[in-house]
């Protein structure tokens, strides 16, 4: 399950659902939820023109509750095994085939950490963000492992997350606070009894005057 929170993001989110949608890997092995997070623009009605042409994608609308209370939206209706929480103004890569395969090899592990490409608003790199330089890469770890090991809380884009892991653990974002990201990662590693932290570069961050968020 892909997640999209989305607050007045419509000019952004052709662009990311279109990553998703044709990033190589068959639309039926995943779903795409966006949540309209009270947005005043048209984000609805393009995320709607996207639910008549693709069925995998679904479209709830509510009012503004934030980052937190829009992925923990999407949380509570995804279906997959897993979640990834993309921001409707960002992008990912067609490398995610990687992504799935490790999952597949090693398979019912809590969480997947990948790697963040920032770039500017012409797609020009600037940097790698969430790479985790302090742990092995591709190596099965426990969460308190990697903490000892030196996790660096970053953003909640750069982990995939097994849904009934985050259930089991009663994982949500926390309302009303800031660094939410820092907060809900570094408590979902803690928690998690099997991640792999890759160097997987499949996720595009866009550094724009108006994003929605940033990663840490």
């Amino acid at each position: 399950s892909i997640v999209v929170p989305s607050y007045n993001s419509g000019k952004f989110l052709p662009a990311c659902l279109d990553s998703i949608l044709h990033s190589g890997v068959s639309l039926i092995d995943f779903e795409v939820i966006v949540i309209n997070d009270g947005s005043t623009d048209d984000s609805l009605l393009v995320a709607q023109s996207y639910v008549k042409e693709y069925p995998q994608v679904s479209v709830y609308s509510q009012s503004n509750q934030g980052l937190s209370g829009a992925r923990n939206s999407g949380l509570a209706v995804a279906k997959g095994d897993y979640v990834w929480f993309v921001d409707a103004d960002d992008e990912i890569g067609v490398d995610i085939l990687s992504a799935i395969s490790i999952l597949k090899e090693n398979e019912g592990i809590d969480i997947l950490g990948i790697v963040l490409q920032e770039v500017d608003e012409e797609k020009h790199p600037i940097k790698q963000v969430c790479s985790q330089p302090s742990l092995p890469h591709n190596k099965l770890l426990t969460g308190r492992e990697a903490v000892i090991m030196g996790y660096n809380p970053s953003s909640a884009c750069a982990l995939i997350m097994r849904i009934g892991f985050l259930q089991a653990n009663d994982l949500n974002f926390k309302m009303g606070i800031t660094h939410e990201d820092v907060e809900f990662t570094y408590r979902a590693v803690l928690k998690a009894k099997t991640a792999i932290f890759s160097d997987l570069v499949i996720y595009y961050y866009y550094r724009r005057g108006d994003t929605m968020s940033t990663p840490y």
